[in-house]
């Protein structure tokens, strides 16, 4: 995973699309707690837990840290790291332009084809306020 600078815009686009998507959650989605949460402090487990029978997720929020996440079949996650460590990347900035949504496996990848809502604009180059 590859870090990504929290910025107030950024963490208002993920409390908007949080807001926006919790009404179609999968209830199932809100029971299943992850076995790292019960080793957190106490006040910092309830919220967790909180966080999860409501929104399906734990790092919702307040708990949001953005990253992006490379996968390759091909190399070992020691691999992958080193490549990684070895590179130099300039900084990105781009507006989002578009978001969608989709179905997600067991760990939350995204699945092929099972698109829920296709693709909304949420940017405009004419526009000079993003969210």
């Amino acid at each position: 995973m590859l870090g990504v600078t929290l910025t107030p815009c950024l963490q208002g686009l993920s409390d908007s699309l949080v807001n926006a998507t919790s009404p179609y959650l999968d209830p199932s989605a809100t029971q299943y707690i992850p076995s790292w949460v019960y080793n957190l402090p106490e006040d910092e487990k309830e919220e967790k837990i909180n966080l999860i029978h409501k929104y399906g997720s734990p790092n919702v929020f307040s708990g949001f840290q953005p990253h992006v996440t490379l996968v390759g079949d091909s190399l070992s996650s020691d691999d992958m790291k080193a490549m990684f460590d070895a590179t130099e990347f300039e900084p990105l900035i781009t507006p989002v332009g578009e978001v969608g949504l989709g179905k997600v496996g067991e760990f939350g990848t995204v699945l092929k084809g099972k698109d829920v809502a296709g693709p909304v604009v949420v940017w405009k180059e004419q526009e000079t306020e993003i969210l």
